[in-house]
């Protein structure tokens, strides 16, 4: 095989790696966020962070897009403006968390721990939140449509007057209702 040829077929296979996803985030980005370091607009596309330890961690505008977060302990965290559209936030402990302004979209927040979280402005269009504790949440502006809330625990009128869906397109509890977003 000539150098042309070995190169050519190392050009496809990196390639064909960056296209799967191989090398979505940045691995110091993720060294740094498990020693507890700040990682505010860092790059962690896709990363597999089931069960970290990530109590006060600083997340603001971090790309958490696809990520695993199962059962991680996040509680008090700032991920204020932070992309988590289709992430895996499932059994996460979320208490207390800033998720203001943050991408929801799609995201599988079932049975996590929301309790006084602020999702203040969050986009949760697409998302399924079933079994997931909201007592005290701040719901104010955040976009719900076609949103899972089916089975939440805590969750009240009071919250969902302050903020919108398509309640056509919303699953909720049973005998709440969300106003339509204008």
């Amino acid at each position: 095989m000539s150098d042309r040829s070995i190169r050519r077929a190392l050009c496809i296979a990196g390639l064909a790696a960056l296209a799967s996803g191989a090398w979505a985030y940045d691995p110091t980005a993720l060294t740094g966020i498990r020693s507890g370091k700040s990682c505010a607009g860092c790059d962690l596309k896709g990363a597999d962070l089931r069960g970290a330890k990530l109590p006060s961690a600083v997340l603001t505008g971090a790309d958490l897009s696809g990520a695993n977060l199962h059962g991680a302990d996040g509680q008090s965290a700032s991920l204020g403006r932070s992309n988590l559209r289709g992430a895996v936030l499932s059994q996460a402990q979320l208490a207390r968390a800033d998720l203001g302004g943050a991408n929801l979209k799609g995201a599988d927040l079932s049975g996590a721990n929301l309790e006084g979280a602020d999702l203040k402005g969050a986009v949760l269009e697409g998302a399924t939140a079933r079994a997931a504790r909201l007592q005290g949440a701040n719901l104010a502006g955040a976009k719900l449509n076609g949103a899972d809330l089916s089975g939440t625990l805590g969750l009240t009128q009071g919250q969902l007057d302050t903020t919108c869906g398509d309640g056509a397109n919303v699953a909720l509890p049973p005998g709440l209702v969300l106003r339509p977003c204008r």
